[in-house]
């Protein structure tokens, strides 16, 4: 059993870095006369004179000046050894899997974010963040065909052309090719004040808001100058943020490419005879 003075001396042997080489040489190379440790080291003789008293439990002398490791300095060895094959092994981290309560936390924060920090809310990426891009995208489609074809194909379109145009413009403009998989979660969410509008729509068209004749024309003529107007603005800080987090753009620059995102989709929408009450971009 090895006593807490010889564990003591090994320690000592392997704190510095020249005794580490005096035990590797020996283990290494065989026995070694003063002068040929001396050589091999390139240090001054007093230096090595010093180290090797620091190691005398560690190490054997012949009668005619030759050191070699003893017992404790073969321990001292494979200790070395040891700590040299731990350091080169790949460092394996433990990936423990996102709880529920992370995952859920990520997803109301995600959806929140757009409502109150749109500068924060593009910075979530994980999997709570793609659920939410996932269900907006979903309900947007789903309640766009809902008002007919043509509606759920002017949705599309505007979604779709959004999306190019982005990655199109940071690519022509300032040579930034961003990551597609991000931005396209990010632009889903972006379209949360279309869905927002569509609901409005939605909720017109299908008679679940009962109020007089004068009242209802109030009430779209208040859509039409007020909350389209607003949502419009809403739509536009989103895919600022959106587009920034997603290409690494700053703020102007990022806010060039919306602006022009966003002139050239009113553009084509009008050309198209795109209908100016479900679309946020075209009031």
């Amino acid at each position: 059993m090895v006593s807490s003075s010889e564990v003591n001396a090994v320690i000592e042997g392997i704190g510095h870095e020249i005794r580490r080489k005096i035990i590797l040489l020996l283990a290494e190379k065989g026995p070694m006369k003063y002068s040929s440790l001396l050589s091999e080291l390139s240090i001054q003789s007093g230096v090595l004179n010093y180290h090797l008293s620091k190691m005398e439990s560690l190490l054997d002398k012949d009668e005619d000046g030759t050191y070699s490791l003893s017992e404790m300095g073969i321990l001292a060895y494979k200790l070395l050894e040891f700590l040299r094959q731990e350091i080169r092994k790949p460092q394996r981290l433990e990936r423990r899997p996102p709880s529920p309560w992370t995952f859920l936390s990520e997803a109301v924060s995600s959806f929140l974010d757009l409502c109150t920090n749109p500068r924060r809310a593009f910075t979530h990426k994980g999997a709570g963040a793609v659920l939410v891009s996932l269900s907006l995208g979903g309900l947007l489609f789903l309640l766009s065909s809902l008002l007919g074809t043509r509606a759920i194909m002017e949705v599309l379109f505007i979604f779709l052309g959004t999306f190019a145009l982005v990655l199109g413009l940071s690519a022509g403009i300032y040579a930034i090719r961003p990551s597609t998989t991000l931005f396209l979660t990010s632009c889903l969410r972006a379209q949360l004040p279309e869905l927002i509008l569509l609901l409005i729509r939605l909720a017109l068209f299908l008679n679940l808001v009962r109020v007089g004749e004068l009242e209802y024309s109030l009430l779209l003529i208040g859509i039409r100058y007020v909350v389209q107007p607003a949502l419009a603005l809403w739509t536009l800080i989103l895919l600022l943020f959106a587009t920034k987090e997603s290409t690494n753009l700053d703020l102007s620059k990022s806010f060039v490419v919306v602006i022009l995102t966003i002139l050239v989709l009113r553009m084509v929408a009008k050309l198209l005879g795109f209908s100016q009450e479900i679309h946020v971009i075209t009031f």
